[in-house]
């Protein structure tokens, strides 16, 4: 699910924006599994019960998922989506060859997750 932007540079801002996407995408998930299972309750020749429990897993933040890149639960830490970002200094050699020169620029800068990633397990009772 999409983190909205546009919203101000500060952790806490942006941590409401990210918990937001997280509430959305846990109703579209849970959505999602009842058609699923719908369906293959259907091709089984059964009808769906009642949602009798919900699993929330957050994916690995880095292994295997590009989307949280940076992390949705934070850059800099937990809950922390703002911090000193350092950059390398590079310069061109004489053959024109770009090389990083050991130093670094630091600057205070936040990151907005792109979006949100999570697992959901739904069990349904089936009739």
């Amino acid at each position: 699910m999409a983190v909205d932007r546009d919203v101000a540079q500060n952790s806490r801002a942006i941590g409401r924006a990210v918990e937001a996407a997280r509430e959305r995408a846990i109703r579209r998930a849970i959505a999602n599994a009842r058609e699923e299972a719908t369906r293959l309750a259907a091709a089984g020749g059964l009808s769906l019960g009642a949602l009798l429990g919900v699993e929330e897993r957050d994916p690995t933040p880095f292994f295997g998922n590009p989307a949280n890149a940076y992390g949705s639960e934070g850059t800099f830490g937990p809950g922390r989506y703002c911090g000193t970002i350092r950059t390398p200094i590079r310069r061109r050699d004489a053959r024109g060859v770009l090389r990083g020169t050991g130093r670094f620029r630091s600057r205070f800068g936040c990151r907005v997750p792109g979006e949100v990633n999570l697992v959901v397990r739904a069990t349904f009772a089936v009739g």
